[in-house]
């Protein structure tokens, strides 16, 4: 019985110092949200602990791996729109002639000036549908 003993506490040794890979450590109460390369603004993870490897300070969980955020793939953003990192809650689309949201970041793709989002594309206003606010018609 003691030799079972000794032996689960070494089990349970060796995984709790498991080796972690480059750029990461070991926690026994690390975030069940880490930090990724995908944007995730409304995660709320403060209050659950997870146990096991974790970036290090500066670092993100990108395809198993802990990279610098600088090295994140570029965002793909459709036609006429760019990647940013506080773009609106709710951008100006053919429907809606001003967010309105105020001051509320959210990384996204965002139409460039000139263009609203309309259906996941960003097209000029003279394009909206017949009705909308934004031309009139």
């Amino acid at each position: 019985m003691i030799w079972a003993a000794i032996v689960l506490s070494v089990a349970i040794k060796a995984v709790s110092s498991q080796d972690c890979g480059a750029n990461s450590h070991w926690e026994t109460c690390g975030s069940a949200c880490p930090q990724t390369c995908e944007p995730s603004p409304f995660q709320v993870c403060d209050a659950v602990c997870m146990t096991g490897c974790v970036c290090n300070a500066g670092f993100v969980l990108h395809n198993g791996d802990c990279i610098r955020h600088d090295d994140c793939p570029a965002k793909e953003c459709p036609a006429n729109s760019h990647w940013s990192e506080c773009g609106s809650a709710c951008p100006q689309t053919c429907e809606v002639s001003q967010g309105g949201c105020g001051a509320v970041c959210v990384p996204s793709c965002v139409c460039d000036d000139g263009f609203v989002s309309h259906h996941g594309a960003c097209i000029n206003p003279d394009h909206c549908p017949a009705g909308n606010p934004l031309t009139g018609r």
